[in-house]
């Protein structure tokens, strides 16, 4: 865990406001967080991975999305991307990480149905090992859990799913939302039944 000391600069390193600016050998993604200054240089890398889905000097964000959210002002469910605004400028300007924002914002907003659980445990459908996903991220995070058979998988992730209260309706809308991104109806738990199966929806007369 992290302690309030180890934010403090270190001896030499350059600092704004009490704070470190992280370079592109101390800060990663998994461990940033929203208000970190970091130097030029990470953003200039975030920004030629992929053509920015924005490029201004309040906002530089990553192309490629990173999860999808609901936007409380519209009800409509809106990529989200990495998202840093300038501090000072310069060619050594100092950029700070804003977390994942909409297209052309630097504050975090929206959310994703409190019907969803923060994680659950699912397999994939390829290699049928067990992993992780969260809530709202696309794509999932692996477990050191030894693969056997997909039979004994599936048994795993059924029971540690019972463990964390969450159901196979959940479970589905999870392994969906992580594969198509959260805005789709597949995202939703009301769409499957008790096994998790998808509900058929009812033919019109």
């Amino acid at each position: 865990m992290k302690t309030e000391t180890e934010n403090l600069p270190a001896e030499g390193q350059r600092s704004l406001n009490g704070k470190p600016v992280l370079t592109e050998d101390t800060f990663d993604y998994a461990t940033a967080r929203v208000g970190d200054y970091v130097e030029q240089a990470v953003v200039d890398k975030a920004m030629n991975c992929l053509p920015p889905a924005c490029m201004t000097s309040h906002c530089a964000q990553m192309g490629e999305p990173y999860a999808h959210r609901e936007d409380p002002e519209t009800g409509k469910w809106r990529p989200t991307f990495a998202t840093f605004k300038r501090v000072t400028s310069g060619p050594d300007g100092i950029w700070q990480y804003c977390g994942h924002c909409f297209r052309g914002e630097n504050v975090e907003r929206g959310g994703v149905p409190a019907a969803l659980p923060e994680r659950c445990y699912s397999t994939l459908l390829d290699t049928g090992k067990v992993v992780i996903l969260k809530r709202g991220e696309t794509g999932y995070y692996r477990t050191d859990i030894p693969f056997t058979s997909r039979e004994e998988a599936k048994a795993l992730v059924d029971e540690y799913n019972r463990r964390l209260g969450v159901t196979k309706a959940q479970a589905a809308a999870m392994s969906a939302g992580s594969m198509f991104g959260f805005h789709v109806p597949a995202a939703n738990p009301a769409n499957y039944d008790e096994d998790g199966q998808p509900i058929k929806p009812t033919r019109r007369r």
